[in-house]
């Protein structure tokens, strides 16, 4: 059967392929969302519907691979030191973040979940990994519909425009061996058959509702999933390939209570059960063992940065440099939504080991020579490869890239944004990757659809919820 032509063609001032921001291209927006082709410019037949794009360069959109809606609820309202207190660290942020987590209703959940959203999208995400555990009531009862509070999340980011892959959190005990607290309560699966059957009931409903929703499964941690679960969740997984995400080794506290509970530390422990395969995205690994690098590179397995919230709450940083040399691939995402940018994201995975290091450029022998100056190893290609190709690969979207077939997902930034204007044009990536901030965030297509334009009027008004999505059924 013949493709139809596309429906339009954008024609920016340069296009992000092959690793550079080419001039006089073309990209062709396709019927079904997808792009149909890239050409030249000069090469489009007469009559074809331009969309000219001037002052532009189109890049494929971000991927925000680790998300955790509700939390953008408390931004700047954790940062204070409690008086009396020498000091403040993950473990009593975690303490706010359950008293946040435990005043939602799917109702709260989608009208924190849809700005967020809005904002990832004028920020350049164009997909975003929803690391989703308000499964239950905050005591604990669940839902008469199991799936209530996953479809607020998810319909928040259809309503604002966005691709999602809903990643159901698995959660049960407390600590490596030991039972859930009161305040984890809402979180906790009963037992793994409960959980299995959440997956289903997504997989059968959310995983058909839109081509931008898909389903993945994430045990929230070594310490809140027992691992004989995490090898039945992996045997579940098998046929399936569902994108599996895990908080790993992102405390020393971490490390040292499964060292001490099960002899070993976290990503040595799970070799046993299986998960550890290229579906497999390790989120944070800011706490390492020597030849954790090397364990994941032998699974094909991915690590997800988190740098702006690693940062907040003083996680640790990212081996970025040992991680990618062993040939893992790493991407991005916001977490707690400290901040929503993914050119500071992928900055700081630079920019901390130059901090780290005490040099240059570090990154750059790991991401190797540039085709077309092989003189020059550059960070910024590598960076935004992270940012997209990567991140789309970690949650099975089948973006990332402009190239024909690939969803229309698509960023284009304003060339004579304050953070750009000068550059010149050879300079462009490492200008984007190391000066640029969501300013410079012109317009947004997500399968084909325009669904941000910067000189549009924007709104911080929540809609109410639509009643399909609100009530259990």
């Amino acid at each position: 059967m013949t493709q139809p032509p596309p429906t339009c063609w954008l024609c920016p001032e340069r296009v992000w392929i092959d690793g550079r921001l080419a001039p006089d291209l073309a990209v062709g927006l396709g019927v079904d969302g997808r792009i149909g082709a890239v050409v030249p410019v000069d090469a489009l037949p007469d009559g074809a519907p331009r969309r000219p794009l001037p002052r532009r360069a189109l890049l494929p959109g971000f991927v925000n691979a680790h998300s955790h809606a509700f939390q953008r609820g408390f931004r700047g309202q954790t940062e204070f030191l409690h008086a009396g207190r020498q000091a403040e660290d993950f473990w009593s942020w975690r303490t706010l973040m359950y008293e946040a987590a435990a005043a939602h209703d799917p109702e709260s959940v989608y009208r924190v979940a849809l700005p967020l959203y809005r904002e990832m999208l004028a920020a350049g995400f164009t997909s975003v990994g929803e690391f989703h555990y308000l499964h239950h009531r905050p005591d604990g009862a669940p839902y008469g519909d199991p799936l209530q509070m996953s479809r607020a999340v998810v319909q928040a980011a259809l309503d604002a425009g966005m691709r999602i892959c809903l990643l159901l959190a698995l959660y049960h005990t407390g600590g490596v061996g030991r039972p859930a607290e009161p305040h984890q309560r809402r979180f906790v699966s009963p037992d793994l058959d409960s959980y299995l059957r959440l997956v289903e009931a997504a997989l059968a409903e959310i995983g058909g509702l839109d081509p931008r929703a898909s389903v993945g499964m994430a045990p929230h941690s070594i310490r809140a999933v027992p691992l004989p679960w995490i090898k039945a969740l992996a045997d579940f997984n098998r046929p399936l390939r569902l994108p599996v995400h895990m908080h790993l080794c992102e405390q020393p506290a971490e490390v040292r209570d499964c060292v001490a509970a099960l002899g070993v530390p976290p990503i040595e422990a799970l070799l046993p059960t299986g998960v550890l395969t290229p579906d497999f995205v390790a989120v944070h690994a800011t706490h390492l063992a020597p030849d954790d690098p090397r364990r994941l590179a032998d699974a094909g397995a991915r690590v997800c940065a988190c740098p702006t919230t690693e940062a907040n709450l003083g996680d640790g940083l990212l081996p970025g440099l040992t991680l990618l040399s062993h040939g893992v691939p790493l991407c991005i995402g916001s977490d707690s939504h400290i901040a929503v940018s993914p050119f500071e994201e992928l900055r700081m995975i630079e920019n901390n080991e130059r901090l780290r290091l005490g040099r240059r450029n570090v990154l750059a022998a790991a991401f190797g020579p540039d085709p077309a100056a092989p003189d020059r190893l550059r960070v910024a290609p590598g960076l935004l490869k992270i940012g997209a190709l990567e991140g789309a690969r970690a949650l099975g979207v089948d973006a990332g890239e402009i190239a024909a077939g690939r969803w229309a997902d698509l960023v284009a930034v304003d060339l004579d944004d304050l953070a750009l204007a000068g550059v010149p044009p050879e300079a462009l990536p490492e200008a984007l990757v190391f000066s640029a901030g969501p300013r410079c965030v012109a317009r947004v297509w997500v399968g084909g659809a325009e669904v941000f334009d910067a000189d549009q009027p924007r709104s911080t008004a929540t809609p109410p919820r639509p009643h399909a999505s609100t009530g259990e059924r």
